[in-house]
């Protein structure tokens, strides 16, 4: 039974994560868009309401974002390419 619960609490814990990373590609798509001065995360981490966290790392040739979402024990990554 304790397995079960754990595994439950991972999944809630892992959709956080994944809607995390999501906030932090729409995040960088609203900064290239409309407000060049907004802090994505790119230096520490953007933490919301619901506990989860966002940290995004650019990549050296600007080609590329990547949104790296935490909450609880789970991390959940995506990446958009221009």
């Amino acid at each position: 039974m304790l397995y079960g619960l754990r595994q439950s609490g991972d999944i809630a814990a892992s959709h956080q994560a994944i809607f995390a990373a999501d906030s932090g590609i729409e995040c960088v798509l609203f900064k290239k868009a409309k407000d060049p001065s907004r802090d994505c995360g790119e230096i520490e981490a953007i933490k919301l309401a619901n506990g989860a966290s966002y940290k995004t790392v650019p990549a050296a040739d600007g080609s590329s974002v990547k949104s790296v979402g935490r909450a609880g024990r789970s991390s959940r990554a995506l990446e958009i390419a221009f």
